[in-house]
């Protein structure tokens, strides 16, 4: 019983990560182009 609270704890762990590690990777292409954009603008 405890080994199954165990395992769907960790999944739902990793299912957390994974969505946070792909909004992180979104804001930070989302920080590079506007970046890009104001080099352009600016540059």
């Amino acid at each position: 019983m405890t080994f199954k609270n165990n395992f769907k704890s960790e999944s739902n762990q990793g299912f957390l990560n994974r969505e946070n590690s792909w909004l992180l990777g979104e804001l930070i292409d989302l920080k590079f182009s506007l970046f890009d954009n104001a080099r352009v603008q600016f540059g």
